[in-house]
């Protein structure tokens, strides 16, 4: 009897755990509006929208990195921090940020499902694309693979 009593405790908790958790992470004091992560503030990070999509990223002739984030996920801060050193550190790589839940559209029309999505496009067709907070190695890596291929 005492074995079931624990196993229902345990239940109720993970189910409170799951209720609980996102509700946490949604209210944090501190999103990406208000973050520096994701407010743009830096000439090498675009912040993308309908009305400016096609030119900036489908018209692009290079590669385009395009994060699709939302201001809920913790996740896509991490991703920020990356991107921003990329974009610091490399001036030739075009970088775009997209808010996946204002620019539900542009979302869809790529089928993204997951926070962060990082989308790779290069003449206006995606190449690749990652998700989650990948280290900057990993990014850089994707780049110069699809560099080398345009360039062959």
């Amino acid at each position: 009897m005492n074995k079931k009593i624990n196993l229902l405790i345990l239940i109720v908790i993970i189910i409170l755990a799951m209720i609980l958790i996102p509700l946490l992470v949604k209210n944090q004091e501190v999103s990406h509006s208000e973050d520096t992560n994701h407010t743009i503030n830096n000439v090498n990070i675009l912040h993308v929208t309908n009305e400016n999509f096609d030119d900036e990223v489908l018209k692009s002739e290079g590669l385009v990195l395009v994060e699709f984030f939302a201001d809920w996920c913790p996740y896509c801060d991490d991703l920020a921090i990356t991107l921003q050193e990329i974009a610091n550190e490399n001036r030739d790589i075009k970088i775009v940020k997209i808010n996946a839940d204002e620019e539900i559209e542009i979302a869809n029309n790529y089928a993204i499902y997951s926070y962060p999505t990082l989308v790779f496009m290069q003449g206006g067709e995606e190449k690749t694309r990652t998700l989650g907070a990948l280290p900057k190695d990993d990014i850089l890596q994707t780049v110069k693979f699809l560099n080398d291929i345009k360039n062959n």
